[in-house]
């Protein structure tokens, strides 16, 4: 039975039928990573694997969600604030910022999930904009796309996580055989289409969880715009991350730790850049290259790999069937995505992950799809 079919299944069993059905796909981000909120450009996808809502609306002020998954509930009252973990702060954040500017009423909701959770693919802002956009339609908010990314951010921001818009903004525009070319300053795109990629995609799920509020990522954040500030103020100048050079880093001589986390935002904004020319050119061996340096990057400069995310990296590099890898995703666990040639073997390194670590490492093939849509 798809996961589709038993919530609907489940749902009409206990409530009735829905007034609505969506689908919320995850992201994964070819490259650019931790600079979304640095303003820089992202070139992520939304994929197949998606978390599916079934609502109906109710005459109270109760939105009622029932995560099957798991097999738990949760009553949120309108208008009340309430302090919840995990999948319920999600929901819990996005109603406060929407009841607060909407007249909305009571929900019911079932949902549940092929997106792997902590695997850093965005099961979180699928959470948020679910829920959003569930409200929109069932109440005529009117809400526009670039609307429900701010909230879905506010949201996340408010359970503690410091991000950018990268994960909502792919959730919510993201286009079959495409990739987004993200200009997270702006909040606009373009598309790069990847349909032609003779290769194809994997993400190599660690297993090791994480969530974000409660690793150093915020730290990163703060981090790089002390960076910046300290950049600014010794040349006297007002610049931004995406127009920040080399020589402008090299003022940080006497703080070599916010030099290497600002030299990653800059290194990182020109692979973007590199990478976007490398498909258009349909040099895949040459975009295998920027994800290896991304990954170099992310781990030595900025700091946010494991020695899981690592490991499975360095055993890639050494397969002629791998053109390049990098941890994707805010790091600390989560996944590697790699592009693979057709006929790419995965056993061997399932196997030494294994012996390794004693975890499973899950791989699942990701291709470009559609965002949000009602089914």
């Amino acid at each position: 039975m798809s996961k589709l079919k038993y919530i609907q299944d489940r749902f009409a069993t206990d409530i009735g039928a829905p007034d609505i059905i969506i689908r919320v796909p995850g992201r994964a981000n070819i490259i650019g990573e931790h600079i979304d909120y640095c303003g820089g450009s992202v070139l992520p996808f939304a994929i197949e694997q998606s978390m599916y809502f079934v609502a109906r609306r109710r005459s109270d002020n109760i939105i009622n969600v029932k995560a099957l998954d798991v097999d738990e509930e949760q009553d949120f009252l309108i208008g009340v604030e309430s302090d919840h973990s995990g999948w319920r702060s999600y929901f819990s954040q996005a109603i406060r910022i929407i009841s607060a500017d909407y007249s909305i009423r009571g929900v019911d909701i079932y949902f549940a999930s092929d997106i792997p959770v902590g695997a850093g693919v965005s099961s979180s802002s699928a959470i948020c904009v679910g829920i959003i956009h569930i409200i929109d339609r069932l109440y005529n908010l009117g809400l526009t796309k670039n609307k429900m990314v701010d909230i879905a951010s506010q949201a996340e921001h408010g359970i503690g996580i410091r991000g950018g818009i990268m994960d909502q903004y792919t959730i919510l525009h993201g286009q079959k055989d495409n990739a987004l070319l993200i200009d997270c300053n702006t909040g606009t795109h373009s598309l790069v289409d990847i349909s032609s990629n003779p290769y194809k995609w994997i993400l190599l799920n660690t297993n090791v969880k994480h969530e974000l509020a409660n690793t150093p990522y915020n730290n990163r954040r703060g981090q790089v715009e002390e960076a910046l500030e300290i950049i600014n103020e010794r040349i006297q100048s007002r610049k931004t991350f995406s127009q920040v050079s080399n020589t402008d880093i090299a003022v940080l001589y006497d703080k070599p730790l916010l030099q290497k986390r600002i030299k990653h935002v800059y290194t990182e904004i020109l692979r973007v850049r590199q990478a976007v020319n490398c498909i258009t050119d349909n040099n895949y061996s040459a975009l295998g290259t920027l994800l290896n340096q991304s990954h170099k990057s992310l781990s030595e400069d900025y700091e946010v790999s494991c020695k899981e995310l690592d490991f499975v990296c360095n055993e890639l590099s050494s397969d002629s069937q791998v053109l390049g890898c990098r941890m994707m995703g805010g790091g600390f666990g989560g996944s590697v995505i790699a592009l693979v040639q057709d006929g790419f073997d995965s056993l061997t390194i399932e196997k030494s992950y294994h012996e390794k670590f004693g975890l499973q490492l899950d791989v699942i093939s990701v291709s470009p799809s559609d965002g949000v849509d009602i089914i």
